[in-house]
């Protein structure tokens, strides 16, 4: 069982209305009108060239941007309206560079939000533990460790544990694999999507890499120069790119997929 604990939040529907954000008074926008729906336990991914505006945009959702206009709404209520203290710590929150302190061990890591929550220490304890298990770290092995102890890859695995920690409905993911051997990943996409799928969460995943976002997305956003110029499922993004740069986008999974099935093929016809 992933997920014991019965204080889980069930996941939650998340909608961005004309979401903009401005840094110099409105002459120039690095997000621009974004708008687009995530339902409850739906894997929504941003997707889009570097300085297209997607990370500002997941900033938004916790309020780590202050949009200049639009709404983020959370069951239907304004995120502007919750106080942000409370808002961030019930969103878990990952990306690339991990965030671990590098003075406190992997169980103090992780159980860093619940203490802050004022939880009792059976209770931190008895999360930990469970969340280094649904992350595939043994607490026992690894629980006493510091971050430098670690690979990149246990790091970022703690980095979902401590995200985790606090039962959020909501995860925001910021390349959250960009900087990992294509082995190690591979497997945290699959463990990651696995997790989300049976806890059920809402998440929202920023990258720059199509294949990723075709893989691991229930829906995709494309964003450039800070508006959305496409969304869809995968299939429908496949099927009909539907705006010049969604084709471009497309062209390198596509020509590559393309690649390995012709090898494949000759591989088959030469024997």
């Amino acid at each position: 069982m992933l997920w014991s604990s019965p204080r889980y939040t069930p996941s939650v529907t998340l909608e961005l209305r004309n979401v903009g954000k401005s840094y110099d008074g409105g002459l120039s926008f690095a997000v621009e009108d974004v708008g687009f729906a995530a339902e409850p336990g739906e894997l929504v991914v941003l997707v889009g060239e570097s300085g297209c505006g997607k990370t500002t945009t997941l900033k938004t959702i916790n309020r780590l941007v202050e949009p200049t206009h639009g709404q983020v709404l959370i069951d239907g209520s304004d995120v502007a309206e919750r106080e942000v203290v409370e808002l961030r710590r019930s969103i878990g929150y990952v990306f690339q560079g991990i965030g671990l302190f590098p003075h406190l061990s992997i169980v103090r890591n992780v159980g860093i939000i619940p203490t802050l929550l004022g939880w009792d220490e059976e209770r931190i304890s008895d999360r930990i533990a469970e969340l280094l298990e649904l992350v595939h770290l043994d607490s026992e092995e690894y629980g006493s460790r510091m971050p430098a102890e670690l690979s990149g890859g246990q790091r970022q695995r703690v980095g979902f544990a401590r995200a985790l920690a606090a039962g959020p409905s909501l995860m925001l993911l910021d390349e959250p694999f960009g900087a990992l051997d294509p082995i190690t990943r591979d497997d945290l996409r699959t463990d990651f999507r696995m997790i989300q799928r049976e806890l059920g969460l809402t998440a929202v995943l920023v990258t720059h890499d199509m294949t990723e976002a075709l893989l691991m997305g229930d829906r995709i956003i494309v964003m450039r120069g800070g508006r959305v110029v496409g969304q869809g499922s995968p299939r429908e993004i496949l099927r009909d790119p539907g705006h010049p740069y969604v084709a471009r986008l497309m062209e390198s999974p596509t020509r590559q997929a393309e690649q390995l099935a012709a090898m494949s093929d000759d591989d088959r016809n030469q024997k």
